[in-house]
């Protein structure tokens, strides 16, 4: 009798995986989870720094929206007002400049110049728009709305520098050529008209004077471009090693005598640590008159030294005869 062929096929052996075996598989399991993390942690780094130069460049357009209107409700719309930088609080400038950082060393760096080459674009549009809404009013001030425009323009080039010109091999030269160029060909080009006009107004007013030197700046910009060159990596220990802000503790002051107040107000005191989260006004104009600027030194001291250090302090009064003292000796401390 012929026995039956099986048509089975021979069974594999099993064979139990040994520990280099589960050691080879699994490694590749949990190196996709940590580039899976890394990518999510990349991707929300970037889009908070987007997020950050785009509040920070709103609170630049709102500042200049804020002196428009008040320069347009002012009885002398003509002439010089306070002007002031606004400049972003240093511990959030770290943290950012910090993020930023992080994203260039990890090869991002021409992703963040295409995002802030984006946001300064949609920055002068709003700028111009603003400017056209003006086509109504005189020309010089419209000259003026220019120049304040352009002063805004480099405030903002200056902070937005500190944060991200690590992107740059040329660093800070770099943001500022980005944001001068794009408001030249936005906003210059198409203000010539105006621009002919400057000529027929005096030469010393302020407006005509910052004119001529934003066309100097802009024109030398625009005459030696520079070469965009992205950093393909940074050095961390380097730019993580700058010195935290200064403590935002002073002394009290009321009963100082006068000769201290006065070298309290000129610059003998601790600089006060900024709480804003993003910006904040700073004066630093040249063009101020200094006895106006004194004044409001002195009430911005009597605005302070009225309000209660505890609850248990009684309310100062300072009489006219204090403040009228204590202006003549800063006038005196100036003149020497």
């Amino acid at each position: 009798m012929d026995k039956k062929k099986s048509s089975s096929k021979p069974k594999r052996a099993q064979i139990s995986p040994s520990p280099i075996y589960n050691h080879l598989t699994m490694v590749p399991q949990v190196e996709s989870q940590d580039l899976c993390t890394r990518q999510l942690k990349i991707l929300r780094l970037q889009h908070e720094i987007e997020e950050s130069l785009s509040e920070i460049l709103s609170e630049f357009l709102n500042d200049f929206i804020i002196r428009k209107e008040r320069r347009l409700d002012s009885k002398n719309p003509n002439t010089q007002m306070h002007t002031y930088n606004l400049v972003v609080n240093k511990g959030y400038q770290k943290k950012i400049r910090k993020q930023v950082n992080f994203l260039i060393s990890a090869g991002l760096g021409n992703a963040l110049h295409e995002s802030l080459t984006e946001k300064i674009c949609k920055f002068v549009d709003s700028l111009e728009v603003l400017l056209k809404e003006l086509k109504h009013i005189s020309k010089i001030l419209q000259l003026i709305f220019l120049y304040d425009a352009y002063h805004t323009l480099q405030n903002a080039a200056m902070e937005i520098g500190k944060i991200i010109s690590g992107v740059y091999a040329l660093e800070r030269k770099t943001v500022d050529f980005v944001f001068c160029k794009t408001f030249y060909t936005k906003i210059v080009v198409n203000s010539q008209e105006l621009l002919k006009q400057a000529s027929d107004y005096e030469k010393s007013h302020f407006a005509i004077v910052g004119i001529a030197k934003m066309h100097s700046h802009l024109a030398t910009i625009i005459r030696e471009p520079i070469s965009i060159e992205i950093n393909s990596n940074i050095d961390m220990q380097t730019s993580e090693s700058e010195n935290d802000s200064e403590s935002n503790d002073c002394e009290p002051l009321y009963n100082l005598p006068i000769e201290e107040l006065v070298t309290y107000i000129e610059g003998g005191k601790k600089k006060k640590k900024k709480n804003h989260r993003n910006t904040a006004a700073s004066s630093l104009s040249p063009l101020i008159d200094e006895f106006s600027e004194l004044d409001k030194e002195v009430d911005e001291f009597k605005r302070r030294i009225d309000i209660p250090i505890t609850p248990e302090r009684p309310k100062l009064r300072l009489s006219q005869e204090f403040l009228e003292q204590l202006r003549t000796s800063l006038h005196k401390n100036k003149a020497t």
